[in-house]
């Protein structure tokens, strides 16, 4: 890690990774569980002490894309089988399985209402974008086939709920709730398009194309109605905001990684 990060920004930046990379690993546990599955849970430290929460797997998981792929498969794997038990009755998966140190089901908010202390847009977007990435880390397609019934159910929700969000948690919730906020359509269009590139490697061309139409329809929405009206400078944090409101739209880096380019008129600024 440090030799790779010396050779790109000299040795300040890599001893920051550095650091980087002995911080997150040491903010996980790593076990198997009674199926041999390999678990990598993290636990929240300054907030709820929840663990396996989604908005903290989804930014770590590059550091272990690049140097264990298994690891970040590990991340993903106990949301899957948590809503493989049945237990989880939602369309949406779960924002955590527990509170530290019992991995015993969600234990923030109240789910049942998409406007109260879960990120359902969120969690679904980051399901999906992350399950599509690290199959093409490991090549491991028919992980991908045994989980799809979940996955579909996300997409959908997706479609039906991503466009155009209503009151929630995004990962920015230092923001508190917020209704129609664009960055976490963009995320919900991102993870529509990662669910057209699983059903793609699973062989499913028609239901690839289906559904990448309709994370085309979702982005022609955005890129109408998330753009600033004072002359087109930004892209607004909420649809219909104020037209000085701005946020970073890091979600779409999807669409460069993946070459999609559904937002390529997009402009950056």
């Amino acid at each position: 890690v440090y030799t790779d990060g010396y050779e790109v920004g000299g040795q300040k930046y890599a001893e920051i990774l550095a650091a980087v990379y002995r911080q997150t690993n040491a903010a996980h546990k790593l076990f198997l569980d009674t199926k041999g599955n390999l678990m990598f849970m993290s636990r929240e430290n300054n907030s709820g002490g929840f663990i396996n929460t989604l908005d903290v797997t989804y930014p770590s998981q590059p550091l272990y894309w690049i140097y264990s792929p298994a690891l970040a498969k590990a991340m993903i794997t106990p949301v899957f089988e948590y809503n493989a038990l049945g237990k989880w009755n939602y369309d949406f998966p779960n924002h955590d399985l527990g509170h530290y140190p019992l991995a015993n089901g969600n234990h923030y908010g109240n789910p049942s209402d998409g406007s109260g202390s879960t990120m359902p847009v969120e969690q679904s977007g980051n399901m999906l974008t992350l399950a599509a990435i690290i199959a093409t880390q490991d090549g491991d397609i028919e992980y991908l086939r045994k989980y799809l019934p979940y996955m579909t159910k996300w997409a959908n929700y997706l479609v039906e709920n991503g466009k155009d969000p209503a009151n929630q948690l995004c990962t920015d919730d230092f923001m508190g709730h917020s209704a129609r906020n664009t960055n976490l359509a963009a995320k919900a269009i991102m993870g529509v398009m990662s669910y057209s590139e699983i059903l793609r490697m699973l062989g499913d061309e028609e239901g690839a194309e289906e559904y990448k139409a309709k994370a085309e329809d979702m982005a022609s929405f955005w890129k109408r109605n998330a753009v600033s009206t004072n002359g087109g400078r930004h892209y607004l944090l909420n649809f219909g905001a104020n037209s000085d409101t701005w946020s970073t739209k890091y979600n779409l880096v999807w669409d460069k990684i993946w070459g999609w380019n559904i937002m390529q008129d997009v402009r950056t600024y």
